[in-house]
């Protein structure tokens, strides 16, 4: 029997925008004098206070620099916040369509991403239909993170319902582990070829149409 929920809930990167490229990563590697795998290791671990609102943008580049044994030059630091604002800006149309489509037919839909205050704004006016969204949460405005509980239990509140009634997604296993703990449904979102197998096969909910992208 196929699963009913009255809501969706979004991760932002890697759901509702693409995960960044990899020559992109192998771009901004290269600059901070990385192979690949050390930058992003070094990214995801200096991460969380960035995104819990706690760390700035110049900050957070300063740690990270320092960490990869670079200088903390002014104007590496700027270029590498162009570039990871531009690494998130590529949007999953089929996604954004079928997020409208739940509306239309009386879902409810939110946001609740891992964001730092500094991108927060520019990804906001980049990407309009966000305002879409009658619920975001941001990490950065709570001072909460995936997967910590609170964040998901003030997703909720904000929207209203139980967690058995919300279907969350998101690209990372340690965030939907920690959604379903909670009593969300929960998937985690690989392409979204696969998503629209398990959308298929599991929930009560309209099809993922032009999944491709």
């Amino acid at each position: 029997m196929k699963q009913r929920v009255k809501a969706v809930v979004f991760d932002f990167g890697g759901v509702l925008s693409k995960q960044p490229r990899a020559a992109e990563i192998r771009r901004m590697s290269a600059a901070c004098g990385l192979a690949p795998e050390a930058f992003l290791e070094l990214f995801r671990e200096l991460r969380p206070d960035y995104d819990r609102g706690t760390l700035s943008t110049t900050a957070y580049w300063q740690r990270f620099l320092q960490a990869a044994g670079r200088a903390p030059e002014d104007g590496l630091i700027a270029w590498l916040q162009t570039r990871d604002l531009a690494s998130w800006s590529r949007a999953r149309r089929s996604m954004v369509r079928w997020s409208r489509s739940l509306r239309r037919g009386g879902w409810a839909t939110a946001v609740l991403s891992n964001m730092p205050r500094e991108l927060r704004a520019p990804i906001e006016r980049r990407f309009r239909w966000l305002a879409e969204f009658p619920v975001r949460v941001y990490s950065c405005e709570v001072g909460r993170i995936k997967p910590e509980p609170e964040i998901f239990t003030l997703c909720l509140d904000r929207l209203g319902l139980r967690a058995q009634e919300v279907l969350f997604l998101d690209d990372h296993p340690d965030n939907v582990a920690a959604a379903s703990r909670l009593g969300l449904q929960a998937l985690v979102f690989h392409s979204p070829a696969q998503f629209a197998r398990e959308l298929e096969e599991g929930f009560d909910l309209p099809g993922l149409k032009g999944r491709k992208r």
